[in-house]
C-alpha cells in the first residue's frame, strides 16, 4: 500500500469509495453484437465516457443503444447519449436513475499517486494504481490534447474508465494507449483525459 498523505486515503478507502460511481458500459445496433467499455458518475443522473466508445466509427454515427450497469448488478439499464464532444475523446450519457458521484480535482502532478477503475476486456470493474508519469500533448483523429500520462496498464474496455487521486477524487477519464512504429501497443504509456477539459454544462 502506497505511504499516505495528508488528506490521502488507503488503497482501500478510495476503491470502497470509488466503485459505485464507475458503470460498465456496453453498446450496440442490433443486440447481438456488443463492444464493452466504462464510464463514470459526474452528476447524480450524468455518465462521463469517451467519444469512440458511444460513437460507431465504421458507420459514422453513435451506437443505436448505449447501457450501463454498476459493479453489484446483474443487468443493463439503457442511457441516452447526452452530448458528443467534438474535438476531445468525450461523451456524457443522462440516466434515470441517480447515483452517487464523483468530486473533480482540476489539479494534479507529476509523481501523483493515481488508481484507475474500468472493465478491461469485460471481466467487470478492476481496481488498478500507479503514478502520473508526465503530461503530454497526444493527437487524436486530427485534435491535440493535453492527456495525463500514467503506468497503469490500460486494456480494451477501460475505455471511459476513472482515473482517481488518492483523496477519491476523478481526475481524469482513461482513454487510449499507444503503439510503435511495428503497432504493437507501448507498454507502461497510459493516457488519460484531464477532467480540467470538462464542460458540463
Amino acid at each position: 500500500m502506497f505511504t499516505s498523505c495528508s488528506g490521502s486515503l488507503s488503497d482501500s478507502q478510495v476503491y470502497n469509495q470509488s466503485i459505485t460511481k464507475v458503470v460498465e458500459i456496453r453498446t450496440t445496433n442490433n443486440n447481438v453484437d456488443y463492444s464493452y467499455a466504462s464510464g463514470c458518475f459526474v452528476d447524480k443522473n450524468r455518465i462521463v465516457t469517451n467519444k469512440h466508445v458511444v460513437y460507431n466509427s465504421t458507420t459514422s454515427q453513435n451506437w443505436l443503444h448505449v447501457e450501463y450497469r454498476k459493479y453489484n448488478e446483474t443487468n443493463y439499464t439503457e442511457a441516452n447519449i447526452e452530448k458528443v464532444y467534438s474535438n476531445v475523446d468525450l461523451a456524457t450519457l443522462s440516466v434515470t436513475v441517480e447515483n452517487s458521484y464523483f468530486k473533480i480535482n482540476k489539479e494534479s502532478n507529476v509523481a501523483d499517486y493515481c488508481y484507475s477503475i474500468g472493465n478491461p476486456n469485460n471481466l467487470g470493474l478492476s481496481f488498478n494504481s500507479g503514478i502520473i508519469s508526465a503530461f503530454s500533448n497526444i493527437t487524436v483523429d486530427g485534435f491535440t490534447n493535453k492527456m495525463i500520462q500514467t503506468n497503469i496498464p490500460l486494456n480494451h474496455g477501460n475505455s471511459g474508465g476513472a482515473l482517481i487521486n488518492n483523496k477519491g477524487q476523478l481526475i481524469g477519464i482513461t482513454t487510449l494507449r499507444l503503439k510503435d512504429i511495428n503497432a504493437d501497443l507501448l507498454q507502461g504509456l497510459s493516457y488519460s483525459i484531464p477532467v480540467s477539459i470538462f464542460r458540463l454544462n
